[in-house]
């Protein structure tokens, strides 16, 4: 917080500088972003960056057939937004696990790589799933 604030063009600083700091503070906010800057720093070699686990397509065309089914269900939201959460809090403590038992030095394993990816894919289709509950309940209040 010190570097951004003296980085700051209102306090002299660069405005280059500014923008990296900036950008490296929502890296650090967002998980995906997070993630992706890991693998990188990391050193990760190549992976199916789209690979997703066994059955997960499946798991959420189920959860799309639940919602289509709740037609504006406030329980059958709630619970729906619940089990999104779920999935999105297992996805990030499963790129944290790959992350650190991957640790081999200054480059991730091959496998610790391709978990990595799992679990980014996981936790994007959890938050596209979430925000589509939310904006499904938006348009159910109107």
């Amino acid at each position: 917080m010190r570097r951004v604030a003296t980085a700051h063009p209102d306090a002299g600083g660069d405005v280059a500088d500014a923008a990296r700091l900036n950008d490296a503070y929502q890296a650090l906010l967002d998980p995906l972003l997070r993630s992706a800057a890991l693998l990188q720093a990391r050193h990760a070699p190549p992976s199916d960056e789209r690979a997703l686990p066994a059955g997960f397509l499946l798991e959420m065309m189920e959860l799309r057939e639940r919602l289509d089914a709740a037609c504006g269900d406030e329980s059958v939201l709630r619970e729906l937004k619940e089990e999104g959460a779920r999935l999105k809090d297992s996805a990030i403590a499963d790129i944290a696990r790959a992350f650190n038992e991957g640790d081999n030095g200054s480059v991730l394993t091959p496998d610790a790589t391709h978990h990595v990816w799992l679990g980014m894919n996981v936790l994007r289709a959890a938050q596209r799933m979430l925000e589509q509950l939310d904006r499904g309940a938006g348009e159910s209040a109107r």
